[in-house]
């Protein structure tokens, strides 16, 4: 059985925590840490992209939250599981063409240098909701 039916299967039914993965990107930290202080979310850290995949694969999260220069390495690991969590990639410079890549990859793309709350925490409870959806 792969890792990912395994995980699919213990989680069966079990309600996800608000929680997000942030991988990489050490940039980010302290705007998101500032952030997830004042909420109900738990913010959890993977050093690298490898890190990061490698505990999406044996853990579930509503939202992964990435830099924009690993944000296809996230989606292609992400792909093959049962229920992916959504993956937001945080940019300082959003170019138009990665942006709309990311868009068609069904990538959400926030602007790390005006990162707002409103903005974040509609889309991680998005997340969160799809999460828990009974059936999926």
């Amino acid at each position: 059985m792969s890792a990912a039916a395994a995980l699919s299967r213990q989680t069966q039914g079990a309600r996800i925590r608000p929680q997000a993965l942030v991988v990489g990107s050490a940039y980010v930290q302290t705007p998101l840490q500032n952030l997830f202080a004042c909420s109900t979310w738990t913010l959890e850290r993977e050093a690298t992209v490898n890190a990061g995949i490698e505990r999406l694969t044996r853990e579930r999260f509503p939202a992964v939250l990435c830099g924009a220069q690993d944000w296809k390495l996230i989606v292609s690991a992400v792909s093959a599981l049962d229920r992916p969590p959504i993956v937001i990639a945080l940019s300082e410079d959003r170019g138009k063409e990665d942006w709309l890549q990311a868009i068609t990859s069904h990538v959400y793309v926030l602007d790390a240098n005006r990162l707002a709350a409103p903005e974040l925490f509609s889309l991680l409870n998005h997340a969160w909701r799809l999460c828990n959806r009974p059936g999926r």
